[in-house]
């Protein structure tokens, strides 16, 4: 470990957006994403060597944030939950201590402009973000598989969530140039919004825009979109007031449809028995979810093979198919979110659309657009809202909400 306290060791994580795969992630399924330009900054400063720890001495660590204008403090090995934003980094340096990875005592530094609970998963960036810093500072061996799946324990283990491994994943591996990442979405404000310049097509850039995952094998690709496509992710305000709840029962109808069918998880189901199962699952909510799950992964599938033929028309449909089974088959969309769909179907640039996330405080839609029209379909589908503009990153963006 290095010795020299005036070193400064920082890293970046971008945040991610989902374009398909819809509650097929803790489901052991497919998805497919991609990485947005809102993003996190840790810088660590080390204080002290870990030879103080044994000499009896606490290692203590200083975490302060660019939006709370607050401090944090505790020292390593009394990781203790507080419920708020200080658990993310106490989580990650007690499991990177139980993995006997040597730490000391340190100050940390974060600049984030990732909105708290937008759907763009905030904490697991910052957590990726903070590893990758760790990994600098103390030169930790850790694969970005690795990271993600220690993201993942720390999720279970210390933070008590729901997770899988989906959003680590697409943080950590996504892009395997993290620092120097051009195809990104960027967010900008409706009806204000600033000039953007396109980023020149480079047939030999090797930074992809699209990740694909199989979350039970931990395979992934990364996959370029059509050349005449690009991504609009709209946040359309708040979301379902009982979001939350929702969710929990989806995953226990899962875990029950499990049970009854005896299968480890809803991907070990096959289409071809999908008429079985309807008459083994008496109940029809149960039948309705398991389809959902079923062709959605094959949407997926559908998906990946329609980017690397260049198919926008075929991508454009399985959006709104995907969007179509979420809200009637999984009931995870709102009659709002549905008619703003309409408005999306109606307009000619748009080759499709689907509800994202719905975190409860935000619901985004990700849309597959005609290249070059993202500003004008922004502005012409009056939403009132943040718009996230993929392949453009352009730092002088007025950002709203930040942690």
């Amino acid at each position: 470990m290095s010795k020299n306290y005036s070193d400064i060791f920082t890293a970046k994580a971008y945040a991610r957006a989902n374009i398909i795969g819809g509650h097929t992630d803790y489901n052991q399924g497919l998805v497919l994403s991609a990485l947005v330009a809102e993003s996190t900054t840790v810088s660590v400063k080390l204080t002290q060597s870990n030879s103080n720890s044994e000499n009896g001495k606490p290692l203590l660590v200083v975490a302060r944030s660019n939006a709370f204008g607050a401090v944090i403090s505790y020292n390593l090995g009394e990781e203790e939950l507080s419920g708020n934003w200080g658990d993310y980094i106490k989580g990650v340096t007690k499991i990177l201590r139980k993995e006997n990875f040597k730490l000391a005592g340190m100050e940390i530094k974060i600049e984030s402009f990732v909105p708290l609970s937008s759907g763009l998963c905030s904490g697991v960036v910052l957590m990726v973000a903070l590893m990758r810093a760790l990994k600098q500072a103390f030169k930790l061996d850790l694969s970005d598989l690795t990271i993600s799946k220690l993201i993942l324990r720390v999720q279970i283990e210390f933070l008590s969530m729901s997770a899988s491994i989906a959003d680590p994943m697409v943080v950590s591996i996504a892009c395997d140039k993290y620092d120097k990442y051009k195809y990104v979405t960027e967010v900008i404000s409706v009806g204000d919004a600033p000039d953007v310049v396109d980023v020149a097509d480079d047939e030999d850039d090797d930074n992809e825009r699209a990740f694909f995952i199989d979350t039970k094998t931990l395979e992934f690709e990364r996959i370029k979109l059509p050349k005449e496509m690009e991504i609009l992710v709209m946040n359309m305000g708040r979301g379902h007031s009982k979001r939350g709840e929702i969710n929990i029962c989806r995953r226990r109808e899962c875990e029950e449809i499990c049970a009854l069918l005896k299968v480890n998880s809803l991907r070990d189901l096959q289409i071809e028995r999908i008429a079985e199962y309807e008459k083994f699952l008496a109940n029809k909510t149960l039948f309705k979810r398991a389809r959902h799950l079923l062709n959605e992964n094959i949407r997926v599938l559908k998906m990946r093979q329609a980017f690397l033929e260049g198919d926008c028309d075929l991508a454009g449909n399985l959006m709104y198919l995907s969007h179509s089974s979420l809200s009637s088959d999984y009931e995870a969309s709102t009659a709002q979110i549905d008619s703003y769909l309409e408005l999306f179907k109606k307009h000619k640039d748009v080759y499709g659309a689907r509800l994202a996330t719905d975190s409860g405080v935000a619901s985004l839609i990700v849309a597959l657009v005609r290249k070059g029209q993202k500003e004008k379909i922004s502005k012409e589908i009056d939403a009132n809202t943040i718009v996230i503009n993929h392949n453009n990153h352009n730092n002088h963006i007025n950002h709203k909400r930040k942690i």
